[in-house]
């Protein structure tokens, strides 16, 4: 199942324009005068390791394969909707979005040919309505991007995550969870993303088909 609007993944094919296009755009009209100085600084806290933190069990995420996420579009969508693909989901704050177009930018750069997806959640400390969260997230994000939404954080709690940063989840074509990473889109995560990425078993035609 896919929507019948662009998701927010990217290959090289759509690079140049489309969705990764669309956050190309937004990432540099986000960065006003007052924040440069704030990115330059967070930029380089990126390369930096993150705090320790356990990893979730592989089998933790085969219960949400099959979830349909909500996007601030009206769609839904699912894991199990990209099957057969490399799917990386960025699970990040809606506060914190700017970060999964970065990754998404990347990762269509460095490791072309999977799917990009990113679920939005809110930050644990803000009551959230979901109307308005809604609402946000079609003010913030560009256009012919979907975003999933998870108000509550269900996924991010269940795999105890902490969405402050991007979390990325790499899962095989085969719906397997194959990797869990935490950070920026920078030198040296990014490079081992990115590999990590590439070293996942290329989708068939039939199960891209699917």
């Amino acid at each position: 199942m896919s929507p019948s609007c662009p998701t927010a993944s990217c290959s090289s094919a759509t690079t140049r324009g489309g969705p990764c296009g669309a956050w190309r755009g937004w990432v540099l009209r986000s960065a006003s005068a007052c924040l440069q100085a704030i990115l330059a600084a967070v930029v380089l806290a990126g390369t930096l390791a993150m705090p320790a933190r356990a990893a979730a069990p592989a089998a933790a995420l085969a219960p949400w394969l099959a979830v349909e996420w909500p996007d601030q579009l009206g769609g839904r969508d699912s894991l199990d909707g990209h099957r057969g693909q490399r799917i990386v989901l960025v699970v990040v704050e809606a506060r914190r979005l700017a970060l999964a177009g970065r990754w998404a930018e990347a990762l269509a750069a460095r490791a072309p040919g999977g799917a990009v997806l990113t679920l939005a959640d809110a930050p644990p400390d803000v009551p959230v309505d979901p109307d308005r969260f809604t609402a946000l997230l079609r003010k913030r994000v560009p256009a012919g991007v979907r975003v999933w939404m998870d108000p509550r954080r269900e996924l991010s709690r269940a795999l105890a995550r902490d969405t402050a940063e991007p979390n990325l989840l790499l899962v095989a074509p085969d719906g397997s969870l194959a990797g869990q990473f935490r950070g920026r889109a920078a030198a040296p995560l990014l490079d081992t993303v990115a590999a990590a990425v590439l070293a996942l078993p290329p989708a068939t035609a039939g199960e891209v088909a699917r």
